[in-house]
């Protein structure tokens, strides 16, 4: 999901102390775990960008050798049907990818310094808007790290926080059932699944409110509920 980025919290910079991440590993893990063939496949990817924010769905084209790309659609949804997300590849600062098998592999910068860099810009953004789009970015990107690195107490909290911001900001209902879905995962992770429930049915609600029911995404919403 994407937001616009505030002059008062600042993009994502690469120093000294958090080098400029490599792509092309991630570009070959997605493509060998995209083949018919892979056991496990790559089912689930989110990426952290430069200005913090974050896009999920499966890697449903991926270029490597010169011509580099990567390209996810949303879960539930097909290919080319107008929700896929085309990653600018130079703005990629962390990235998450699980597996059919419920592994996941991780790259870019190391999960404990974008941690550092995201904890200090949603401490700024709430100095300057306690309940604003910025602090409900950075909040989801914490979240999303927090998830991939295993932390699955924080990203709960993260999301959380999240969605109490997005449930103040008006057209927001995408975005909500989004970040209901994600916050589904980490209790399916928890082994929680009570709440796994209650999540994923409060994602098909906002889904459908924004989406339609008979859209792809919010079908498969209600369809993951079991």
């Amino acid at each position: 999901m994407a937001h616009a980025t505030s002059a008062h919290v600042p993009v994502l910079s690469y120093d000294g102390a958090m080098p400029e991440p490599d792509v092309s590993d991630l570009l070959v893990h997605l493509a060998n775990g995209s083949l018919e063939s892979a056991n496990p496949r790559v089912v689930d990817v989110i990426v952290v960008l430069a200005d913090a924010s974050t896009v999920a769905g499966y890697p449903s084209r991926v270029s490597i050798g010169r011509s580099q790309g990567l390209t996810l659609t949303p879960q539930g949804a097909t290919a080319t049907m107008g929700d896929d997300a085309v990653i600018d590849l130079s703005s990629i600062v962390w990235t998450c990818a699980r597996s059919s098998d419920g592994s996941s592999a991780s790259f870019g910068t190391p999960a404990a310094q974008l941690s550092r860099a995201l904890a200090e810009s949603l401490a700024e953004a709430k100095r300057a808007e306690p309940r604003g789009a910025d602090a409900a970015r950075l909040s989801l990107a914490l979240a999303a790290v927090a998830h991939g690195s295993g932390d699955l107490r924080s990203a709960d909290r993260y999301y959380r926080s999240a969605l109490g911001i997005l449930a103040m900001i008006a057209g927001g209902d995408r975005e909500l059932g989004d970040a209901w879905a994600r916050l589904a995962s980490v209790y399916r992770d928890l082994g929680d699944g009570a709440s796994r429930q209650s999540a994923l049915g409060q994602a098909a609600v906002f889904h459908a409110s924004a989406l339609g029911e008979d859209h792809p995404i919010t079908r498969h919403t209600r369809a993951s509920m079991g």
